[in-house]
């Protein structure tokens, strides 16, 4: 990962009883810092986003693409978005992100690197209209949670949903990363509906919950090239969009 203290977080995943206990890694070469919950998901996504997926993150933009707003839907523990803040140092950072122990967790990462100020978290969840809805749980992780529907999930929160509007607050959207099973759609009948469209989307489909086709097709008409960078079960797609 090129993070200092992975000694620590080995030890802390070998010797049982220390699993429940977080652990703050950080990056020799900015000093981004890291803070991994219990939740194997952490290390995973931590990961990906700043090694093993980058470039899957942070796709090339179009040479004229000024990087002012980022918008991260579903946002989960705010690993994507601490990246983002580090990736584009000029650029402001909307984390979305509506299940209430997820948000404390992005909370304790933008303390933990000093981003008050470049991240705004809306604890809440992108919706077509605002008000509240279920957010079911799902069983088998934390990073399933949807108000679509889940597997073998039997807990569920209510939340707040907020339109895509909304979440902007009069901003323009540059860069958007959007991972909300099955809240792509609502994303995408959002973008239909503004004049002003961001570059680039790198957008997780999930074709149990959403029909992937016709989402595809709708990105298309908005104007987007769709590349697929992830092909299969949970197909993501980088869209960026045609300057003509």
């Amino acid at each position: 990962m090129g993070f200092g203290n992975v000694r620590l977080l080995q030890i802390r995943n070998l010797v049982p009883g220390l699993r429940r206990f977080p652990v703050v890694v950080t990056r020799s070469s900015d000093s981004l810092k890291f803070r991994l919950t219990a939740d194997p998901l952490d290390e995973e996504i931590a990961d990906s986003v700043t090694r093993k997926h980058r470039d899957l993150y942070f796709p090339r933009m179009p040479s004229d693409t000024s990087v002012a707003t980022i918008v991260d839907i579903g946002a989960h523990h705010g690993h994507f978005s601490i990246a983002a803040a580090f990736e584009y140092p000029l650029a402001n950072i909307i984390a979305v992100e509506p299940a209430a122990a997820a948000v404390q967790n992005i909370r304790r990462q933008v303390e933990l690197n000093g981003l008050e100020d470049r991240i705004r978290i809306v604890s809440s969840a992108l919706g077509a209209r605002s008000g509240h809805a279920r957010l079911l749980h799902d069983a088998t992780g934390s990073w399933g949670h949807s108000l679509v529907a889940v597997k073998d999930g039997n807990s569920s929160e209510q939340v707040s949903t907020i339109t895509f509007e909304e979440i902007l607050a009069g901003r323009h959207a540059d860069f958007i990363k959007c991972n909300a099973e099955g809240g792509e759609a609502d994303l995408i009948h959002s973008l239909e509906a503004i004049a002003s469209l961001p570059a680039t989307i790198v957008l997780m489909a999930h074709p149990e919950l959403v029909d992937s086709d016709d989402l595809r097709a709708r990105v298309l008409r908005l104007g987007y090239t769709v590349s697929d960078a992830v092909d299969g079960a949970h197909p993501v797609w980088i869209c960026t969009l045609d300057p003509s």
